[in-house]
């Protein structure tokens, strides 16, 4: 009797068996997620429209949630009897909150909230043509940010930005005293992040 029932067992065992063995492995073929984004390089959207090209590349800091900005502008503005140019050089901080967003498949990468601190100087010079003089004048500026950015698109990201400014305008020919105001600021900025 214990013969028979030991022998059922394992009939029972081998029949069951025998299915799985003869069903081919299961071999996963989904290949492992590639590394989320540490670098951007964007161009300020608004700019574009009134002759003035500003670039920020960012490399992310992950183990600190951080990311770290640099940015250089030049833009020329005035017309008529004036000609200027302005140089700008660009430094900024940013802490991203939860590094997830809509519309988004990175994670863990510098998208979602942000909040950052900015710090630009930029040189500008007006000449005036009809009296053939230069003027100068220099602009610190120190802004809290705060923005959300999107990947809709492999590496294509959106970002729009707002916050306050606090900027030091300095006359570099030494005639007006140093004026100081505050402002709000805005803006919207495509770039590509590998």
């Amino acid at each position: 009797m214990r013969a028979a029932l030991a022998l059922g067992a394992l009939a029972v065992a081998l029949a069951g068996a025998a299915p799985a063995a003869a069903q081919p492995s299961q071999v996963t073929t989904d290949a492992a997620p590639a590394p989320p984004p540490r670098y951007d390089v964007a161009l300020a959207l608004p700019g574009l429209g009134a002759a003035a090209l500003a670039v920020d590349a960012e490399r992310d800091l992950p183990a600190r949630k951080l990311s770290l900005v640099t940015g250089l502008a030049v833009r020329r503005a005035a017309s008529g009897d004036y000609s200027s140019s302005t140089l700008a050089i660009g430094v900024e901080a940013r802490r991203w909150l939860k590094r997830r967003a809509i519309w988004t498949r990175h994670r863990d990468a510098m998208v979602g909230w942000y909040v950052g601190g900015r710090l630009d100087v930029s040189l500008n010079r007006l000449h005036d043509d009809v009296m053939d003089s230069d003027h100068g004048q220099m602009v610190v500026a120190a802004s809290a940010l705060a923005g959300y950015r999107i990947a809709p698109w492999r590496g294509l990201e959106l970002t729009p930005m707002a916050g306050v400014t606090w900027r030091t305008e300095l006359d570099l020919d030494g005639r007006l005293p140093a004026a100081r105001r505050a402002g709000l600021t805005f803006g919207l900025a495509a770039g590509w992040m590998f």
